[in-house]
């Protein structure tokens, strides 16, 4: 009997449980936090990767977990025009650097991004 979090790549081959690596992380999540009192919005988010094993033919190495923050805020500026809203939102607040790996560009790219703290606005209508 096999387990849930193995799998076989090719017909006749070995199962292999790649959980906790790079193909399947353990953890992962997004938690997050709304306030809201009209006509303003507030959201505060968490997002999370656990530590995993990176094993892609590349490197073999343990890579430890990263957790990033985002803050959005949202208002309705209905007294200009109906629908109207603006919204801020910042990402990877605290500017964290993602965990390093041994890879040509020093992190994981399908787990993790280079970018710092991005920001952007957004003014959004209806017609």
């Amino acid at each position: 009997m096999k387990l849930v979090d193995e799998e076989q790549v090719l017909a006749n081959a070995a199962f292999n449980n790649r959980l906790g690596t790079d193909q399947a992380v353990k953890w992962k999540g997004r938690g997050s936090i709304f306030w809201g009192l009209d006509p303003l919005t507030v959201a505060f988010g968490a997002n999370y990767t656990g530590p995993f094993r990176c094993n892609n033919g590349a490197c073999f190495k343990e890579v430890s977990a990263w957790t990033i923050f985002d803050l959005t805020a949202k208002v309705a500026i209905d007294n200009i025009r109906p629908g109207l809203t603006l919204q801020g939102r910042v990402t990877n607040l605290f500017d964290k650097d993602p965990p390093f790996v041994d890879l040509a560009s020093g992190y994981f790219p399908a787990l993790a991004s280079p970018f710092g703290r991005q920001f952007e606005i957004t003014l959004r209508f209806r017609l």
